[in-house]
């Protein structure tokens, strides 16, 4: 089920990479936000922010919470976690 949902994603983010040609790519993505997170991913987007190419990810965790995570979409860097139970945490 991980393969064919990162495939499915993958085509899904292929169509907005076009403003974004140094993305990495969704699976090396997903393996990081996997080392930091436990749950799973419920959307996923790739936009162009200011000239800034940022993966956007909503992220279900086990307890059932919604966290939004922003993700510089070149270097995969962590930019921010948002928990709409509470105000930013980072």
């Amino acid at each position: 089920m991980w393969f064919a949902l990162v495939i499915s994603i993958e085509s899904a983010v292929a169509d907005e990479n076009t403003d974004c040609p140094d993305a990495a790519s969704v699976d090396t993505l997903l393996s990081v936000v996997h080392e930091q997170f436990h749950g799973r991913i419920l959307t996923l987007a790739l936009e162009n922010k200011d000239g800034k190419c940022v993966y956007e990810i909503k992220w279900l965790t086990p307890a059932g919470q919604v966290r939004r995570l922003y993700y510089d979409a070149e270097n995969l860097m962590q930019l921010k976690v948002i928990r709409p139970d509470l105000e930013e945490d980072k």
